[in-house]
């Protein structure tokens, strides 16, 4: 057995992804086309801080990141041979996360005014956004769909519903609506032919270490002959061995743990406010059965209401 890093793990998943011969190679398969001059935009993520918590040897507070966005501009190249640079937004999350999120994170790209190009083919002063698209790697499954890897491209129709403009892109269309790939991480298992599985098949969690989850356990010979996953496998082998890595996984795994003591309260304490609910539900159907009694015997409402508590307009409405 061969033991790698887990690329679930944000720190992992940085450092894999800062290698830009493997950000070309998995950005390329991904898109499923040829992708050149692949750059690192500047990162920013969004974290869950541990309440200003501070290591004893630094100042900073150390942080968890619980949504990783990284961010990419490139040159594509359509199957017309078109060549379009682009920008991708690539986001991981392992668990449950509000989609609320997802769409905050979009709206700051649409806002940014690095993604406005300026045409420099003298056509006047008309400006026009970078096309993005937007790749979600998620730890979760969708409700719905069951398909591991779904690719979410939008179409051009005429009024009579026909498909028009196929393969050609507008600098209008391609500012407002931008093309999603979306892979659930935890259906990946279940499929193994083809090139984008097999890549994919990286972030296999069947493979996590039995008694660290921090690694990942390769078959002997995995990957045998393929050059470019190899390439992957000896930067997540090279990841186990980095002090800074390690340590930011440390960080993630004591988040973690902290998250899922704090959800696990929250689940307790609804599940006995929700049975308090039914307890005072019952008392009260137990009293306006009470006082309909006391009705049909003929009892005031005033005297009915003294004596079970219920107020005057609920027993006129029994009555």
């Amino acid at each position: 057995m061969k033991q790698i890093a887990n690329p679930t793990y944000d720190a992992v998943f940085k450092y894999m992804m800062e290698d830009p011969a493997i950000a070309q190679f998995l950005l390329r398969t991904l898109l499923q086309r040829e992708v050149y001059d692949v750059t690192l935009r500047p990162q920013e993520f969004t974290g869950e801080r541990i309440s200003k918590q501070k290591d004893d040897s630094d100042d900073k507070p150390m942080d968890h990141i619980s949504l990783m966005r990284i961010d990419f501009a490139a040159n594509v190249k359509e199957k017309d041979g078109q060549l379009r640079h682009i920008h991708i937004e690539l986001q991981r999350r392992w668990v449950e996360t509000e989609i609320v999120r997802f769409r905050q994170y979009l709206g700051t790209q649409y806002k940014d005014p690095a993604n406005i190009l300026r045409p420099e083919d003298g056509k006047g002063n008309k400006r026009y956004g970078i096309p993005i698209v937007t790749i979600y790697l998620l730890g979760n499954c969708l409700d719905e769909i069951k398909e591991p890897i779904l690719y979410v491209r939008h179409k051009h129709f005429d009024y009579q519903d026909n498909e028009i403009a196929k393969d050609r892109h507008d600098p209008f269309i391609e500012s407002l609506v931008h093309d999603t790939i979306i892979v659930q991480i935890p259906l990946l298992k279940q499929h193994r032919e083809g090139r984008l599985f097999e890549v994919l098949s990286i972030f296999d969690q069947s493979r996590k270490d039995a008694r660290d989850g921090k690694l990942l356990n390769l078959e002997d010979g995995a990957y045998q002959g393929d050059d470019e996953m190899l390439m992957i496998v000896r930067r997540l082998s090279a990841a186990c061995y980095n002090a800074e890595v390690q340590s930011k996984m440390d960080i993630e795994d004591e988040f973690n743990m902290a998250f899922d003591i704090k959800e696990a309260a929250i689940e307790e304490l609804s599940g006995k406010v929700a049975e308090q609910g039914e307890k005072i539900a019952a008392q009260e159907s137990a009293l306006i059965k009470w006082a309909m009694l006391l009705l049909d015997q003929g009892q005031e409402p005033s005297k009915i209401a003294e004596m079970t508590t219920l107020s005057i307009d609920v027993i006129e409405n029994l009555r």
